[in-house]
């Protein structure tokens, strides 16, 4: 399976010349493993992206404040680097308000969206295996 431009949300702001980039890297990465979970797990992978897209999807949108609030650890660097990450990646939409004062809002997109039925999965598995573990260090 191999994605092309038309197969993939456009951001704001990516251009077509990154979102091709990008598409490349996920073909040869796709060729590289031959799993396609591999590849959903270097897009949602590290400490904070799926903790992000939780606090998203929580208040369905939220500001920059609200979100680090949720997060405690995270640095302002840290926290805007892996929002624009899913911006880019297509997961979250960001909207700028040029009001007084001017502000952000992020939101998930359709695709971002159409994780929660994975992550719902991903969550019943882990709470399950938790338990089991539990199992071993009481037994």
């Amino acid at each position: 399976m191999s994605f092309d431009t038309g197969e993939m949300i456009m951001t704001n702001n990516m251009s077509k010349e990154e979102m091709k980039a990008f598409i490349a890297n996920v073909n040869r990465m796709n060729k590289d493993s031959g799993c396609p979970l591999e590849i959903a797990m270097d897009i949602l992978g590290g400490k904070w992206r799926m903790r992000c897209i939780g606090v998203i999807a929580a208040k369905d949108a939220c500001r920059f404040g609200e979100i680090k609030r949720e997060l405690p650890g995270i640095t302002n660097t840290m926290l805007t680097n892996t929002l624009r990450d899913l911006e880019q990646i297509g997961l979250i939409r960001r909207e700028q308000f040029n009001e007084i004062p001017p502000h952000v809002e992020y939101s998930l997109t359709k695709a971002g969206e159409e994780l929660f039925p994975g992550i719902y999965e991903w969550t019943k598995w882990s709470v399950k295996y938790i338990d089991y573990l539990k199992g071993f260090q009481e037994g």
